[in-house]
């Protein structure tokens, strides 16, 4: 799968080169992960995405190196880690509400290590974007995804354009099943 997210990406970065009218992003984020509260544990990776865009589609590719070897094995024998290696790829369609709100559908697929072998599986997410100034803007996503079992998730993002091609972000990311939060902090670099 790592190939395959690296062919992708370079496959963008290809696209992007050769469109004068295409866009896109790459973004690099510091993750910091808690599989479980109640015992206190946590990991820290990194997670690189890159995306192709238009008005209405995007596709977006994702891997996250974080792992969890070192965790403590209560918290292996309830969740069932160690996991590393998160790698996704999403299409989602906008479509419009007004000029600062839309709603984003997306069909994803993703695949992890998990406990030495490779899982994958799909699902679909609705998400609602609003871009509330020049600066500032939001996402709240749900999404429904099978890998070991069906699951659901909620990710939560603001973001803040430092620049004119750049954002500082900002990011929750919460698994039921799985039981565990993702924290992110990252930059996005948009490439025209």
């Amino acid at each position: 799968m790592n190939r395959q997210i690296t062919l992708l990406v370079a496959c963008l970065c290809c696209a992007l080169a050769n469109n004068s009218s295409a866009a896109g992003w790459v973004e690099a984020d510091f993750s910091y992960y808690n599989p479980d509260w109640e015992l206190r544990e946590s990991e820290s990776g990194l997670r690189l995405s890159a995306a192709y865009t238009n008005a209405a589609w995007s596709f977006v590719a994702t891997h996250n190196s974080i792992a969890t070897q070192r965790v403590n094995q209560d918290v292996v024998r309830l969740r069932g880690l160690p996991f590393s290696n998160w790698n996704e790829i999403w299409v989602s369609r906008s479509v419009g509400l007004s000029d600062s709100l839309a709603l984003e559908f997306s069909a994803t697929y993703q695949s992890l290590n998990l406990q030495g072998e490779t899982r994958s599986g799909g699902g679909a997410a609705v998400g609602l974007n609003s871009n509330w100034s020049d600066r500032w803007r939001t996402q709240l996503r749900i999404s429904n995804f099978t890998l070991e079992e069906n699951d659901w998730r909620i990710t939560g993002e603001l973001a803040y354009r430092a620049q004119t091609d750049a954002e500082l972000i900002l990011r929750i990311d919460d698994f039921d099943e799985f039981d565990f939060t993702w924290y992110e902090i990252g930059y996005r670099f948009y490439l025209r």
